[in-house]
């Protein structure tokens, strides 16, 4: 499983993928979200996430709810001039369309990608575009259940598109760690065969390091200039250290997770361990076929180890060996 975004391919042993989602916290000011874009960068994130709707869409008939957005809401002109600064800085720049007319317009002005909120799990028309696109989509699932994400899949299987990455999500702000559900993460790359990620609402990092163990490549926090900033997402989010040790933490961590080949034991190790290795009874010529009756096993375990003797019987040795050596990958090729 390999996706590409920008430049970036991520496969399951690429390094962690890390968006910082500004979401409402540039307070519909232009400078405070090209503050913001510039602390993603300096904190070493991937990506810094925008939102993009309409609250006249998103609540037609909630007069509260429709106020609540429209306060929150971003400008078009400001994400022409949010994607042209990401793109100086070398940032990846996302965006979460609410609607179909909010797709097109991300991709008129050049988005790599598309990240589908939690609360559009159903907008159909939204999805059929995104998957219709090519492009990547992140989609949250914070609020769907097992049939959605099968619908999903259906959708992006119609169009061809491989590049499909669903996000376990809580949606409770700030999550509580019981309610997180990580083990999903395992779900989605071994029944549903696709990359995952990790939209983390919870507070600090300890939850997205236990995401990485389960095999998330994604992920996706919020974070602020200051936590006490006036606003619905400030207070939960990461200020500007806080942001940049979760994206440390998470590379540095992910270091340890190697793959799922076991490793062989590093020769440091062998010759304390009781394993025997493959040595020679007699001298041996280039050319020769190795037989059962040439090899001795004994300590320490160089070169092939004993439960390794198939790799050389009846394999011919390209070297001149002398009695009591031990073999080695080198002697074959």
């Amino acid at each position: 499983m390999k996706i590409n975004i920008g430049k970036k391919v991520i496969n399951k042993n690429s390094l962690p993928f890390i968006i910082a989602e500004a979401g409402s916290n540039f307070d519909q000011s232009l400078k405070k979200a090209i503050d913001l874009i510039k602390i993603a960068k300096k904190a070493e994130c991937d990506a810094v996430k925008f939102q993009l709707f309409d609250a006249s869409k998103l609540y037609p008939e909630n007069k509260v709810m429709r106020k609540i957005f429209q306060n929150i809401q971003i400008k078009r002109s400001f994400l022409i001039k949010i994607k042209k600064k990401c793109d100086e800085l070398n940032i990846e720049f996302m965006c979460s369309p609410f609607d179909l007319e909010s797709a097109k317009f991300l991709s008129k002005i050049g988005i790599n990608s598309f990240k589908i909120a939690s609360s559009e799990i159903s907008n159909y028309k939204l999805l059929n575009y995104a998957a219709r696109s090519k492009k990547l989509c992140l989609v949250s699932l914070g609020m769907a259940i097992e049939e959605d994400v099968i619908k999903i899949k259906k959708i992006f299987k119609k169009y061809k598109n491989r590049n499909l990455v669903l996000m376990q999500c809580t949606s409770e702000y700030p999550a509580k760690l019981k309610n997180l559900n990580l083990r999903y993460l395992t779900h989605i790359s071994q029944k549903h065969k696709l990359l995952s990620g990790f939209s983390d609402h919870s507070l600090g990092h300890y939850a997205s390091i236990v995401a990485l163990g389960q095999g998330a490549n994604f992920f996706e926090k919020h974070f602020t200039y200051n936590k006490k900033a006036k606003g619905p997402d400030h207070s939960y989010a990461l200020n500007p250290k806080e942001l940049t040790k979760y994206v440390k933490v998470l590379k540095k961590n992910s270091a340890c997770l190697g793959n799922k080949d076991k490793i062989e034991l590093i020769d440091g190790v062998k010759n304390f361990s009781r394993r025997c290795g493959l040595y020679l009874k007699r001298e041996i010529k280039a050319g020769e076929l190795i037989k059962k009756n040439h090899l001795i096993f004994k300590a320490p375990p160089k070169g092939f180890l004993d439960i390794e003797i198939d790799k050389v019987l009846n394999k011919k040795i390209q070297v001149n060996k002398k009695k009591h050596q031990f073999l080695s990958k080198d002697d074959f090729i």
